[in-house]
């Protein structure tokens, strides 16, 4: 109902909305039998430069994307690190992907895992970083794939820094 800063994408009620409006669009009659969503956001601060351009106005405005493809990070084994009420956390074993942290909940406990993905983003922005995250539905469960990503872009390979952020390690994480 009122403009929200692509920096505040991360707050609690944010990322809360952002997942149930996932659970709701996946759960609904339209979509039985078809393919299921996944989300994905990206961090605003994602320059070295901090007069870097953000690409413009819409850019502004907190947004994610949403896409029908199952990424092949969703297959990969994960070593389980511990649990905080329902949601369970996980590592990536594959350390090729990356830096990778995996939640894990019941899919009706949306609110406990945007609670818990938005305090591990907090920890990546507080240092510095940005950060890329995958949201994956599953059989009644919810999955986030977490990437702590450093700022700037591997130049001279992709010299686009805001276009760069919108996908840099989405299906990778």
């Amino acid at each position: 109902d009122e403009f929200i800063h692509q920096k505040d994408i991360i707050k609690d009620e944010n990322l809360k909305d952002l997942f149930a409006l996932l659970a709701q669009l996946n759960n609904s009659p339209s979509l039985s039998g078809k393919a299921k969503f996944r989300l994905s956001v990206n961090g605003w601060y994602y320059s070295e430069d901090l007069s870097a351009s953000k690409a413009g106005a819409s850019q502004v405005q907190a947004h994610a994307q949403l896409m029908r493809f199952v990424f092949p990070i969703e297959r990969e084994p994960k070593k389980h690190q511990r649990t905080i009420g329902n949601v369970e956390i996980f590592t990536l074993e594959n350390i090729d992907w990356g830096t990778g942290i995996v939640l894990d909940a019941k899919e009706d406990s949306y609110g406990e895992i945007a609670t818990v993905t938005g305090q591990i983003v907090k920890g990546i922005t507080d240092k510095g970083h940005s950060f890329n995250i995958l949201v994956t539905p599953g059989q009644g469960k919810i999955s986030v794939f977490i990437a702590d990503r450093i700022k700037g872009t591997p130049d001279p390979y992709f010299t686009n820094e805001w276009a760069f952020s919108e996908f840099a390690r989405v299906p990778v994480v």
